[in-house]
């Protein structure tokens, strides 16, 4: 939900940065792009974007390399689901 959001509002947020850290538009034009961006959507930001894992949903515990928890990790290669990953056991 939150990834649709941010794409939604990604372009109009980018042309919205690049003015307001445009160095050869004056302060005062600069300060009144940053200060009218109150119309802008909450979601715009890349850092309110929380990983999910593709098989549950689960927020904790993501691996990012797998897009996967670590409960589905383990068992995706306890079944030899994943390329190139094996279950260890000494």
């Amino acid at each position: 939900m939150l990834r649709a959001r941010f794409v939604k509002n990604e372009l109009g947020f980018g042309v919205f940065k690049a003015l307001a850290m445009n160095q050869k538009l004056t302060l005062g034009v600069r300060q009144s792009v940053y200060f009218g961006r109150e119309g802008f959507s909450p979601f715009r930001s890349r850092v309110r974007i929380k990983n999910r894992c593709v098989a549950t949903g689960r927020s904790k515990s993501y691996i990012r390399q797998f897009k996967l928890s670590r409960i589905k990790l383990r068992e995706f290669a306890s079944k030899g689901l994943l390329y190139g990953v094996s279950k260890s056991s000494w």
